[in-house]
């Protein structure tokens, strides 16, 4: 699940995947950091009666009346939302330290370096938000994920370039910067070497071979996409040969060959719609055009003109695009289908749970397994067909 390596890396240069213990002194200071704000969060939602008093001081202070957030450690994302709200409330709870000193020690509020370095902390998280947000979206696939994690890896290089640094930057934020990129690295720079997340990237119609070619690697994996799309000719082939000779029944005939399998691959607050967009405009640069020969013929023939095609990066619809091309490109579209219908998370299946347990309830708990299948599938697919969002508020 590549959300969930996000994750780690995050957790991991924050020095939450562990106690203090062993941890280097920049890593420790971090801990010790987020572990007070974690208390002030805890605090308010242990106190009813300091609970109030903020929402006073929220009022008087202008600051919007949010909730405080607290850190749940197998929640993705959950520390930057804890800081992030921590930011929008320093006026408020600062107004609150400041006249109710009752409410908490000196020692266990923040100090105005500290409050410095929470507000560069969250800057420096918000891409890595972004990119679970993308990630979690009921349309990603493995394209995304190279591309993603090369541009999250760009921005903390260009965080940490002395030209780009901030004079007011503190240096433990450009120490947590080095810890996420090189976290970066080691847990998903590996995927860039990976045969499903390569060839999904190519598939990709918004910048195909880019992401190989700027590693230097384009010929390669232009060479194994022929070599699956190759394989599934040769099975289709198989299946109309059997077709033939009668050995084979017509319905089995009739059905879309299957690319061949990869083998075990790991897989591991914008629309999604919009941050996939801007990755393909971040990746491809201003778009190319030019004109192809519609024409099907070899393998190498299929993807040397699907790669000689215009990029678009406006789409976002990948399955809809293949499906389409089926006519012209059978067996490359098979392949890239087969490629793009994997998802890089493990958040779809998760929220697949989650309609379980919202249907499967107290008061309707003697439910046939075979209706809650039924009920769990019309839930999940209905809205792909258009069909309006049903409101049960008021009943």
């Amino acid at each position: 699940c590549a959300a969930h390596l996000l994750h780690l890396v995050v957790k991991g240069a924050l020095g939450l995947t562990s106690t203090d213990v062993g941890l280097d002194p920049e890593t420790c200071d971090f801990w010790h950091l987020i572990q007070k704000c974690q208390y002030i969060m805890s605090h308010f939602s242990h106190s009813m009666k300091d609970t109030h008093l903020l929402r006073e001081k929220q009022a008087l202070t202008a600051v919007p009346e949010h909730r405080l957030i607290n850190d749940i450690s197998t929640h993705r994302n959950s520390t930057c939302a804890m800081l992030e709200r921590l930011v929008e409330q320093e006026r408020a709870l600062g107004a609150l330290f400041w006249e109710e000193t009752g409410v908490l020690r000196r020692e266990q509020q923040l100090d105005q370096e500290e409050w410095s370095i929470v507000a560069q902390t969250v800057e420096l998280l918000k891409p890595f938000k972004r990119f679970t947000q993308l990630l979690s979206s009921d349309t990603a696939s493995l394209a995304l994920v190279v591309p993603m994690t090369q541009r999250v890896h760009q921005e903390l290089t260009s965080f940490l370039e002395p030209a780009a640094t901030r004079a007011d930057t503190v240096p433990a934020v450009r120490a947590l910067a080095r810890r996420l990129r090189a976290g970066l690295q080691d847990r998903l720079g590996v995927l860039s070497k990976q045969k499903a997340y390569m060839l999904a990237s190519m598939c990709d119609l918004r910048w195909k071979g880019l992401i190989a070619e700027r590693a230097g690697k384009f010929d390669h994996w232009r060479a194994e996409l022929v070599q699956m799309v190759e394989l599934t000719q040769a099975k289709r082939a198989t299946l109309a040969g059997a077709e033939e000779s009668g050995g084979e029944s017509s319905s089995r005939a009739a059905v879309q060959p299957q690319p061949p399998l990869l083998g075990s691959v790991p897989l591991e607050a914008t629309s999604s719609k919009a941050l996939e967009m801007d990755l393909a405009t971040w990746v491809v640069g201003p778009s190319g055009g030019g004109e192809r020969r519609r024409r099907q013929g070899t393998a190498a023939a299929m993807v040397r003109e699907y790669l000689e095609e215009p990029y678009e990066t406006q789409a976002t619809d990948l399955l809809s695009y293949w499906a389409a091309k089926e006519a012209v490109w059978p067996d490359l579209s098979a392949v890239a289908q087969h490629l793009l219908s994997c998802p890089p998370s493990s958040v779809q299946s998760e929220r697949v749970f989650s309609h379980a347990g919202d249907i499967v309830s107290p008061h309707r708990s003697r439910l046939l397994p075979w209706t809650v299948q039924q009920l769990v599938f019309l839930k999940v697919n209905l809205p792909l067909f258009n069909f309006p969002a049903l409101d049960f508020a008021d009943e």
